[in-house]
């Protein structure tokens, strides 16, 4: 009951048609409460190394050409003119989200957040800071350190395919 279209987790091949139906879950997402819509704007897809060419192509390309038979009918653009061309801002390619051909599609700032799991710290050894010659020499041994991640907030703000499909652009 969260959209129109059905689940935001799926195996959904990458294509024009995995595309349309990632926007159309994500553009449809209501509020639990009020079944108000979200207004839910996608504009990051994260993908792995091996569909990041095909997702270069669809969204980076301004013109598609089709492939095959002449008689063939193109959907998307009559044939030449891209329509998914700057669907959205970013592309992130990472070998960490898999090895296959999975894809995220995503509102990143309503979906994601920047979690810093230990701050920045200056670390001085005890020791150190008694020792006589630590202020002889004008030095401070010292090492910094800063763990930090990128955590779920939202899932309706985020579709995932699980792919293992290599994907088409048609």
């Amino acid at each position: 009951g969260d959209n129109d279209e059905g689940a935001n987790t799926a195996s959904t091949t990458f294509s024009p048609e995995g595309l349309i139906l990632a926007f159309n879950t994500l553009r449809t997402m209501k509020d639990r409460k009020t079944g108000m819509y979200l207004n839910v704007l996608p504009d990051t897809l994260i993908v792995t190394p091996k569909l990041w060419w095909a997702a270069q192509q669809l969204i980076m390309s301004p013109t598609l050409w089709g492939q095959g038979d002449a008689d063939a009918t193109v959907v998307y653009g009559q044939g030449t003119n891209n329509s998914f061309f700057n669907v959205v801002r970013q592309i992130i390619v990472s070998p960490e989200f898999g090895s296959s051909f999975g894809w995220c599609l995503m509102e990143a700032k309503r979906a994601v957040t920047f979690q810093r799991v230990d701050p920045i710290q200056i670390l001085i050894g005890a020791a150190d800071q008694t020792n006589s010659a630590y202020m002889d020499h004008d030095s401070i041994p010292y090492r910094v350190r800063n763990w930090f991640g990128v955590g779920l907030r939202d899932q309706r703000y985020a579709f995932l395919s699980t792919s293992s499909t290599k994907p088409t652009i048609n």
